[in-house]
């Protein structure tokens, strides 16, 4: 590939929030290495927002969830969509058949993919690696991609990282918010996010509001409890409710609250972020911001794929075949680090 050319290259990755914060950086490298190219991203409605304001990406093609649901009518749909824009080169980083179908139906003459699919034929520059092996980071495994049209770089974590461009606007709404919830200026915020889409094994809520209790105890600490709604289910909404309702604002409840953007800002704000597996590890990672992740690590979910990619002193891992027998204590340890060392804490 020809630093010099004005290549118009689309990169589909049409998955959740940490799938594509971990294929932000293929966009960082096609910049460095054909700064001419023009780079679109096709992607979910759900987790477009993640790549506003991103200087490496000159436009975003978003499909709903039901846009995806395959069939005729939507697979035309996409390929009018992708055949108008004239792309040079497809990079798929999500291999589906309706993905495969859109790129090759559109008459992308490069369409680079995994060569270990039934459909894999719809590629006509494949790449010939097992992710399921789990044997580097899945950020790694999509910049493995762009070998396909010889880009010479080095592959490093030290590198490239996930990075995401939050804007004045979404950091003023949310300490907006955050004021009318009574937080204090001499304040230190926790985020706590429990929730996740159900593609790992969570930690249990009642962890979770253990070390909130933990928490509450440290002067200047005030815990900001968030989540999508249908995170949880009535009895853990209950839950959360009466929670917080007995410790009349030690705790800030922001289940529901705002938008993707209005969450990427809180954690902006917020000196630590305590998660699951799941997109919000992802989004503390790229936006800087320290984080203790509780991870599974088996076969299936593999914390050497998966785990954020992050510089190493803003983030603690706490992993084990079994999340739910991870301890309070263990936790609530990492936490400490963070909030009383003098680099990051109170």
């Amino acid at each position: 590939m020809n630093g010099n050319s004005h290549y118009n290259i689309l990169v589909v990755r049409t998955d959740a929030i940490g799938d594509l914060l971990l294929a932000e950086p293929v966009a960082q490298v096609l910049k460095l290495c054909a700064p001419d190219c023009s780079v679109t991203y096709m992607v979910s409605k759900y987790a477009a927002p993640l790549l506003f304001g991103n200087p490496n990406i000159d436009r975003i093609i978003r499909f709903s969830s039901e846009d995806f649901s395959f069939n005729y009518s939507n697979i035309k749909k996409a390929v009018g969509i992708l055949r108008m824009s004239k792309f040079d080169i497809a990079i798929i980083l999500r291999p589906t058949l309706f993905n495969a179908l859109a790129v090759a139906g559109a008459g992308i003459p490069i369409r680079i993919g995994t060569g270990y699919r039934l459909y894999s034929f719809l590629f006509n520059k494949k790449v010939l690696e097992h992710r399921k092996v789990n044997l580097k980071s899945e950020m790694e495994y999509n910049l493995s991609m762009l070998k396909a049209i010889n880009m010479n770089f080095e592959i490093s974590a030290q590198d490239f990282k996930p990075k995401v461009y939050i804007e004045g606007a979404d950091l003023q709404r949310a300490s907006k918010k955050l004021a009318e919830m009574e937080m204090k200026d001499d304040e230190v915020a926790v985020l706590i996010h429990p929730g996740g889409r159900g593609s790992a094994p969570k930690w249990p809520l009642s962890r979770y509001i253990q070390l909130m209790e933990k928490l509450i105890q440290l002067p200047g600490v005030k815990p900001i409890l968030t989540g999508k709604d249908d995170d949880f289910n009535n009895s853990q909404r209950a839950q959360t409710t009466a929670f917080t309702e007995k410790l009349n604002g030690r705790v800030i409840n922001l289940i529901g609250w705002g938008d993707l953007r209005d969450f990427m800002a809180l954690i902006s704000l917020s000196r630590l972020v305590v998660t699951n597996s799941t997109g919000s590890a992802h989004l503390a990672a790229a936006a800087g911001t320290p984080l203790v992740a509780i991870y599974p690590d088996s076969q299936n979910y593999s914390l050497k794929r998966w785990a954020p990619v992050a510089n190493p002193e803003n983030i603690s891992v706490i992993a084990g075949p079994d999340v739910s027998a991870i301890g309070i204590e263990k936790v609530l340890g990492e936490c400490m680090h963070y909030l009383l060392n003098e680099s990051h804490g109170l």
